[in-house]
């Protein structure tokens, strides 16, 4: 062979060199990571067949439907914003038959007290008629403001106390125009189911044109269920993850109803898996 070939081998042979380690690398890592999943899912299937009895009966025995209570860090300020609100765009939504009328609900709790947050897309004007049930009775409540700004309301069953809150209108958002509504209720959260309507009022009649939420035509509620925070099974959890993972317990629907935290290993850093 001559030199010129010798040295054109030599030179291709190095330039593959590179390229065969970086294959190796890609297949070993895919091969890591295989093993990982693999792992990982194995530990879940075991927390899965370990699960105390006491919890899978609060999972059997789960109202239908029902809504997360968010744990709230302060008070949220009443304003229509979604500021204080973790994991704001994860509500429960209605929509009307037709469509053009969609309400999202969100409930909150800070030391014991109920929040809630409805926002609402809707290119009409609107009103919200809610009902609320705890071992005191039930107390109903009809948003209708004049104008947006504050509110504060008085229930028109029972003596609940006054209900106040806020009503934003939005003219362009993510979730389209129409208005937020938040509200801080004279209830404890803990024990209460609420149900809601809220109606589009064609512009020219002021009658209800379309509806959205779980009070029907002949003013039937449908309950929603308003769940608290499984605190039990988050320390469960957090007891029986993997080191260095992240477990959550999760329903058919995707809510997250219990959460291990931050692994031990990342909690200094403030990271998460």
């Amino acid at each position: 062979m001559k030199l010129r070939s010798k040295l054109l081998a030599l030179s291709l042979l190095t330039l593959l060199l590179p390229w065969s380690a970086w294959k190796l690398l890609q297949e070993l890592e895919g091969f890591l990571r295989e093993a990982q999943e693999e792992t990982l899912m194995a530990s879940a299937r075991t927390m899965v067949g370990a699960i105390p009895v006491g919890f899978q009966t609060q999972l059997l025995f789960l109202p239908r439907p029902y809504l997360p209570i968010r744990p709230l860090d302060r008070p949220p300020a009443l304003d229509g914003y979604y500021n204080d609100w973790p994991d704001a765009g994860q509500g429960l939504d209605f929509e009307s038959a037709d469509g053009e009328l969609t309400a999202r609900v969100l409930a909150g709790s800070h030391r014991g007290s109920l929040y809630l947050f409805m926002e609402v897309r809707s290119g009409a004007p609107g009103r919200i008629r809610l009902v609320t049930r705890d071992p005191r009775g039930l107390f109903s409540y009809t948003i209708d403001p004049q104008a947006p700004g504050p509110l504060q309301l008085s229930s028109e069953r029972g003596g609940a106390g006054q209900m106040e809150g806020f009503w934003q209108d939005r003219q362009a958002a993510e979730f389209g125009p129409g208005y937020n509504v938040e509200l801080a209720l004279p209830l404890a959260a803990r024990d209460t189911t609420i149900a809601f309507v809220v109606e589009g009022l064609d512009a020219v009649s002021g009658r209800v044109a379309r509806s959205a939420g779980t009070i029907d035509d002949g003013d039937q509620p449908g309950w929603i269920g308003l769940v608290p925070p499984w605190d039990d099974v988050s320390e469960w959890l957090e007891r029986s993850a993997v080191s260095s993972s992240r477990a959550w317990l999760v329903d058919p629907d995707g809510w997250v109803l219990a959460d291990s935290g931050v692994p031990a290993d990342n909690a200094a850093a403030g990271t998460q898996k």
